[in-house]
């Protein structure tokens, strides 16, 4: 079955599905109505797992067929006698991919190292720009966050200003004096958490060589890394990793309905209570536990307040805007926030160096496997304390 298929399916049981809910009296849904409404639900979620793997297929499939055009092109070495510097550089850089793989398949010696940020002990391998390049476009394909912030490289401590407060226009009279009205700033400082993930890869598979170890492990780097940075992003507690946003936004609705219940009025008081110049390019990153509970609620003209995305790569919205599901926002249950409504735009994310890849030998020698350590070096800040709102369940 095709993309496409795949959302006109979901798209007929989604409406089926609230036809149901439609039909269903004041007194709520009968034994028979649940048990269909649920196995339509779960339908519904089982295709929408499988239109994200064949999306993600298709941009892989479009990253490689870049790759091949950029190699495509690439004009024919020139004789030794005549080649240019720019042959030159070519020359050195296909080296050193051959000794990276190498040194990944083999631990072959001569490589050169990144050390130890302070000393000049041995540390791993600085990855290769091949290498990089397919960890950092994997996590953002992964990370709604790292999709749509702003990402800056750093080499130190990079000091950023945040709006606390805006500034505001008036009338003034002829030859009136001017009120300070200015924004009011501060400075805060993007640090360098380090992000580290681990692979272990027997011994016989490096000496067999029957997969490409330098896609896999990029792959693999690439998705633990990315839930890892997500969930910090979102919900970090500052301590040896990033002050999520949750803890950052300081514009609040409460849900007071009930522990684990939302409203339609109360995600509609989310929406207002996000100024009307972050609207327009605002989006929602929702818990999966809360997505399911918003994809039942109704508008005051009995409207669904969810719309499934009908287009491949387009995602669901909700009241008009974008909604994620954000596998780092905590539980829709007691006193926690579940949801955010903002301008990720406004969220600066700071990488630090570059990632660095260690070769372990003798760790794991003793199971016949070889380890495969990777870290890298990140922070996140939200730059306009008003870019955003959030909603807290209710504490009881």
């Amino acid at each position: 079955m095709t993309l496409q298929a795949k959302l006109d399916e979901r798209m007929k049981l989604v409406t089926a599905a609230r036809e149901i809910l439609d039909a269903a009296p004041t007194s709520g849904l009968t034994a028979d109505e649940e048990t269909k409404y649920n196995a339509m639900d779960a339908d519904i979620e089982a295709l929408g797992t499988e239109i994200d793997a064949i999306r993600s297929v298709q941009e892989k499939r479009t990253k490689l067929s870049s790759i091949e055009d950029m190699i495509s092109s690439e004009p024919a070495a020139a004789p030794a006698a005549s080649r240019t510097a720019t042959g030159d550089r070519h020359t050195r850089t296909q080296d050193r991919r051959h000794e990276f793989r190498a040194w990944l398949l083999a631990g072959a010696t001569g490589e050169t190292r990144a050390m130890e940020a302070g000393t000049n002990s041995e540390g791993g391998f600085s990855v290769g720009q091949e290498f990089n390049a397919t960890i950092v476009e994997t996590m953002d394909d992964l990370s709604v966050i790292r999709q749509l912030a702003t990402v800056v490289q750093t080499s130190g401590d990079h000091n950023i200003t945040v709006e606390t407060s805006a500034g505001a226009g008036e009338w003034v009279d002829e030859e009136g004096g001017y009120t300070d009205t200015n924004p009011v700033f501060a400075r805060v400082t993007l640090g360098a958490f380090k992000a580290a993930a681990l692979v272990k890869v027997s011994e016989e598979l490096l000496q067999d060589n029957v997969i490409n170890l330098e896609a896999y492990l990029a792959r693999t780097f690439a998705r633990r890394l990315s839930v890892l940075e997500e969930t910090a992003f979102a919900s970090g507690d500052g301590s040896g990793k990033p002050t999520g946003l949750t803890a950052q936004v300081s514009g609040n609705n409460t849900a007071a309905a009930a522990v684990a219940a939302v409203t339609s009025d109360e995600l509609l008081d989310v929406y207002y209570a996000l100024g009307n110049s972050y609207r327009g390019q605002a989006s929602w990153l929702a818990n999966d536990g809360l997505m399911k509970l918003i994809r039942k609620l109704k508008d005051g003209d009995n409207q669904y307040l969810w719309q499934p995305g009908l287009q491949a790569d387009t995602p669901d919205v909700l009241l008009g805007r974008p909604i994620y599901p954000q596998l780092g926002m905590p539980a829709a249950t007691a006193g926690l926030i579940p949801l955010l409504f903002g301008d990720i735009s406004y969220v600066t994310v700071a990488d630090r160096g570059a990632m660095t890849l260690q070769r372990l030998n003798e760790l794991y020698a003793g199971n016949g496997q070889v380890g495969f350590r990777l870290f890298k070096r990140t922070d996140m800040k939200l730059t306009s304390v008003d870019a955003f709102a959030k909603l807290t369940m209710a504490a009881s």
